[in-house]
């Protein structure tokens, strides 16, 4: 209820922000019967309508479909537009819940979530949602939290949903591969340090671990569910080969300039992104310095008293906290 009031109000302001218009223009044009202007020419026709499967190289056209019953309902306007966001990011509100009672219980996942839903820089992306940031976080903790839920039950049923949901997550936008990575990469290093953790021949334990997660079926299975999801890319790049290319050309040096070998620049840079986002100095264009300094700080002394707290009390939310 709070997250609502506080995004809610006044919705339509700030002004509509052209990265906005990118994904709900096709929308639109489905939804009043207009022709669709496609990426490279690619989509999928249906009878004389041509259904568009990216909005660009490296993004997704889920945003275009999931705003079509917004505007059927509500109108095409700037409201019935952001109030689609908003709710994608009451879901992850839902979610982070999920998540957090599953790793640290019941207290500490409503104060985190409580936390999250008033915090500024959540508050006035959900109300914007420029580039699926909104259902990005969406498919991320539903696809974490779908593998949780298979872990605990052994469902293969959960294992396929969570499969699905990284595949429309890397439909959505190609950035999403590194929650793929990250996900997969912090699975993999729990199972080692489990196997590690009995002693003496853990190399055999870490693979009979990795062989008993899922049978030969639940992966093939998984793999599908995952290729399901990101069919639309996988027919794009079929077609118009466009996504590999446009890697291709940014793989060393991006288009703006980026040098992606220069690591310690580049996570410089990402650390002054995160400080940014953390206090809020973003939303300078708004009118005046807003930032709040004290953000950071709060956050850094936060991390470093759980991953105290953890190491001299609570040991047993060690996994948990690593993830």
């Amino acid at each position: 209820l709070v997250f609502l009031a506080l995004t809610l109000t006044q919705l339509e302001l700030p002004g509509l922000y052209y990265d906005e218009a990118l994904d709900v223009v096709p929308s639109m044009q489905l939804l009043l019967g207009q022709p669709v202007t496609l990426e490279h020419g690619v989509g999928v026709w249906v009878g004389n309508t041509a259904l568009p499967v990216m909005m660009m190289d490296y993004l997704g056209a889920v945003n275009t479909y999931l705003m079509i019953p917004f505007f059927a309902v509500l109108g095409v306007n700037v409201y019935s537009l952001r109030l689609m966001t908003v709710v994608l990011s009451a879901i992850t509100l839902v979610l982070a819940y999920r998540v957090g009672r599953r790793f640290f219980g019941e207290t500490v996942a409503l104060l985190a979530t409580f936390l999250l839903a008033i915090h500024p820089s959540f508050v006035f992306w959900s109300r914007m949602g420029i580039t699926v940031t909104s259902v990005m976080t969406v498919f991320s903790l539903g696809s974490l939290l779908a593998f949780l839920t298979w872990w605990d039950r052994r469902d293969g049923r959960w294992f396929l949903f969570g499969c699905l949901l990284l595949g429309l997550g890397l439909w959505s936008k190609l950035l999403f591969l590194w929650w793929i990575l990250a996900l997969v990469s912090v699975g993999l290093a729990l199972l080692a340090w489990q196997a590690m953790g009995q002693g003496s021949g853990w190399p055999q334990r870490f693979r009979s671990a990795l062989a008993g997660i899922a049978t030969r079926r639940h992966f093939w299975a998984g793999l599908l569910a995952f290729l399901l999801g990101a069919a639309p890319l996988i027919w794009y790049n079929l077609v118009s080969g466009a996504t590999f290319a446009t890697l291709q050309k940014n793989v060393v040096t991006t288009e703006y300039g980026v040098n992606n070998l220069d690591l310690g620049r580049n996570l410089a840079t990402a650390w002054d992104t995160f400080r940014v986002l953390l206090d809020g100095s973003y939303f300078w264009y708004q009118g005046g310095p807003f930032a709040n300094d004290a953000y950071l700080p709060v956050f850094v002394i936060g991390a470093v008293g759980a991953v105290s707290l953890v190491v001299t009390r609570a040991r047993q939310h060690r996994r948990a906290l690593f993830v």
